[in-house]
């Protein structure tokens, strides 16, 4: 921490990114690490190669910007440090890793088990609840106030990598923190109106045709469901509007794993893991070259879905036989 701290007080212009498909974590995340960072009177640009989300317009798009929209600039702003935060390896940067240059100071803020720690500086720490609670505790460090924007963004960060506080990575200082962050006057009966009571009919739509279409394997033990891009076009729905799926299925009673494959090229499946219990479905991510956390991870497989779908499953069987194995 006070390395980090050093390295960022050293740094101008700053480049800050996170993983592909940004969910409530890394964007909150990012736009925290914005607020400390302008408070310090640094200059912070977010660049992803995504659009914004519109299912997280309760948080500003200040300073958001598209690799696309930066292509386009006339004048290009020249990072000397790159804070990557929610990122596990700069593989999942997708895109935005081609900004990266060895001149650099790369900050690696993050709070996955597989993180690979590939910064020069490496603030990570997997028993956070949420790469947003390691925001908060810079802040503290740094001696930077927690105005109601800032701490806007890190209660969606925490709130939606908690499950809205209903998964087992929260803990007694993940609620101390956010009973501070309330303190400051956020609305949070208005973020959590926005962050899980809004859908829109194509979306519903889409998430019957998903639960309709259930596969049970196992025993019941293991509930699986494919998306594909026709699904997605005939509701005229997009990758977006999945993010959240694979929590329904983990519901299922009896339940140990759920994994969704998404299509998102043909025969390419991006895959999302849940576990419950004492399951760890970071080791079966790990088997096909992905990884997060204990009960949250993904990867990225290729081939027909079935095949693929089985091919998972013989890893999950394996793994309920012997979690121990490799």
């Amino acid at each position: 921490m006070n390395d980090v701290c050093k390295a960022i007080r050293r740094g101008k212009n700053f480049l800050l990114c996170a993983h592909v498909r940004p969910e409530g974590d890394s964007i909150g995340s990012l736009l925290a690490i914005q607020y400390l960072l302008r408070h310090l009177g640094k200059r912070p640009w977010i660049v992803s190669q995504d659009a914004f989300p519109a299912r997280l317009d309760v948080l500003p798009k200040d300073g958001w910007t598209t690799l696309r929209e930066l292509d386009h600039m006339k004048q290009k702003p020249r990072f000397d440090t790159c804070v990557v935060v929610d990122c596990p390896n700069p593989k999942r940067l997708g895109r935005v890793q081609g900004l990266l240059r060895p001149d650099m100071t790369l900050i690696n803020i993050d709070h996955h088990v597989s993180n690979i720690r590939f910064g020069d500086y490496n603030l990570v720490n997997d028993r956070a609840s949420a790469c947003g609670e390691i925001c908060y505790e810079l802040f503290k460090k740094m001696r930077v106030p927690i105005g109601p924007e800032a701490a806007l963004a890190m209660y969606v960060s925490i709130s939606t990598d908690t499950g809205s506080f209903r998964f087992g990575n929260t803990t007694t200082h993940t609620h101390r923190i956010v009973a501070e962050l309330l303190k400051t006057g956020i609305d949070h009966e208005h973020i959590n109106e926005n962050l899980y009571e809004r859908s829109s009919h194509r979306r519903v739509s889409l998430l019957a045709h998903i639960l309709k279409n259930l596969r049970m394997d196992l025993g019941g033990k293991v509930v699986w469901a494919v998306i594909r891009k026709d699904l997605l076009r005939r509701t005229r729905t997009s990758l977006v509007d999945t993010e959240g799926f694979i929590d329904f299925l983990r519901a299922v009673a009896g339940v140990h794993i759920a994994f969704i494959l998404i299509e998102n090229g043909t025969n390419r499946f991006h895959v999302s893991f849940r576990a419950k219990g004492k399951n760890d479905v970071n080791r079966i991510a790990e088997v096909f070259g992905g990884g997060g956390h204990r009960k949250s991870a993904g990867c990225r497989i290729e081939g027909p879905a079935e095949q693929a779908a089985q091919r998972i499953l013989r890893v999950a069987r394996n793994y309920l036989k012997n979690p121990t194995f490799s």
